[in-house]
């Protein structure tokens, strides 16, 4: 999902929007209506990206480090999901998954050894 995380900025705890490595800003979403997770490309249309069986039930964002210039930002995801089929919600059934994503290269601070990504030199 965020193999080329540049720049970040959440929007909000349900949204996030970042520039990859082709400088296209990128942005993921909580569609509440649908409980869907979507994805947009540009100036394109949001996409659900979650199979139509499964139901987000929450998709935060907590963002560390986004006013350092010494550090990277750190952004943790956290979703859970649980599935559309009549029942299940009933037997309590939901998978949590957190995951913290960082940049790799192009880190625009002023730390001198965080290394420029290719193309940019």
């Amino acid at each position: 999902m965020f193999r080329d995380l540049i720049f970040c900025n959440t929007l909000g705890n349900n949204e996030i929007a970042f520039y990859n490595g082709q400088d296209v800003l990128i942005h993921y979403r909580l569609n509440d209506a649908d409980r869907t997770i979507e994805r947009k490309e540009g100036a394109g249309l949001f996409r659900a990206i979650t199979a139509t069986n499964v139901r987000v039930e929450r998709f935060g964002i907590i963002a560390q480090n986004t006013d350092s210039d010494n550090i990277p930002p750190r952004i943790t995801l956290v979703v859970r999901a649980t599935s559309n089929e009549p029942g299940i919600e009933q037997l309590g059934i939901f998978d949590d998954v957190q995951t913290t994503i960082s940049p790799r290269c192009g880190w625009v601070g002023i730390a001198p050894s965080f290394p420029q990504c290719p193309g940019d030199m």
